[in-house]
């Protein structure tokens, strides 16, 4: 069994998904949250950019899809089920 397939992994999951900020609300279920959350993304392929290893596309928006398609997978494995309705929907 791989670790992230053990009660530890589902532990540390269900932690990040649920943490509350100072007044109850979700913690990454907001713009900043967002923003907080695909920060060190954001700043690996914006480096990654500027050392020229990369090339040119929007980084936050990969950030993103990355983090999005992590949370996806996370959600799949740990309700055991075969999709993730709702987990990385569209956001305005």
């Amino acid at each position: 069994m791989r670790p992230e397939d053990g009660p530890d992994g589902r532990q540390r999951s269900f932690i990040v998904f649920n943490l509350r900020g100072p007044a109850g609300s979700p913690r990454f279920d907001t713009a900043d949250g967002e923003r907080d959350i695909i920060a060190p993304l954001n700043s690996a392929l914006s480096e990654g950019q500027r050392t020229g290893e990369f090339g040119d596309f929007g980084p936050t928006v990969l950030a993103r899809l990355i983090r999005d398609s992590i949370d996806g997978i996370a959600a799949v494995r740990i309700g055991g089920g075969s999709g993730a309705a709702g987990v990385g929907a569209a956001r305005s």
